[in-house]
């Protein structure tokens, strides 16, 4: 029997009953695959999970964020009407209240930068042998305009509009509330 799709989940050192129930996910379901290890971060997370993922098209969703129930099948109808395509990202819809915002800017963290101008890497959706060739992802703050800037010289990267990915910014301990927090007191 073929999966027509696959659910890669990275617990990244959860210390309550999270990696019991995952593992009894997996089991019952053949086409989610759940890796349990011990606070390794965003980014060797995120390729762990890449490594192991079996399908061409890969997506991320970070545990504090969503998806609105379009936004794998827009996405998927997009690189399939523009097959010139390889990778796609933004398409954002913010959740929090006005000053989360805005966040330090990774070239001069002294100062801070709408969200909507950044690249936000869980919007990334494309061609898993893209982001391998890259190298996947490198670092913590920072990581997905990195990997915008590897990727997009080599193959065509996309921004999207239709925003299908709901971006939780009302987390306080966040990557980006904890570097604004850092270089902001």
């Amino acid at each position: 029997m073929d999966i027509l799709w696959q659910l890669v989940i990275i617990d990244d050192g959860s210390t309550d009953e999270t990696p019991a129930y995952l593992h009894a996910l997996s089991q019952e379901y053949p086409n989610i695959l759940a890796i349990s290890v011990d606070h390794r971060g965003q980014s060797p997370c995120r390729n762990l999970g890449l490594h192991h993922a079996k399908a061409d098209t890969v997506s991320y969703l970070d545990s504090d964020d969503e998806y609105k129930p379009d936004h794998l099948a827009q996405r998927w109808q997009y690189l399939q009407s523009h097959p010139e395509v390889d990778v796609l990202h933004g398409g954002i819809q913010l959740v929090g209240p006005p000053h989360s915002r805005f966040v330090a800017d990774v070239e001069n963290p002294d100062n801070v930068i709408s969200v909507e101008e950044c690249i936000i890497g869980g919007t990334f959706f494309g061609k898993r042998n893209a982001f391998l060739s890259v190298g996947g992802w490198v670092g913590q703050y920072g990581e997905d305009i990195r990997l915008y800037e590897r990727l997009s010289p080599r193959f065509t990267v996309h921004k999207v509009d239709f925003p299908t990915y709901i971006y939780h910014r009302d987390t306080k301990d966040s990557v980006c509330s904890e570097q604004l927090k850092r270089f902001h007191r």
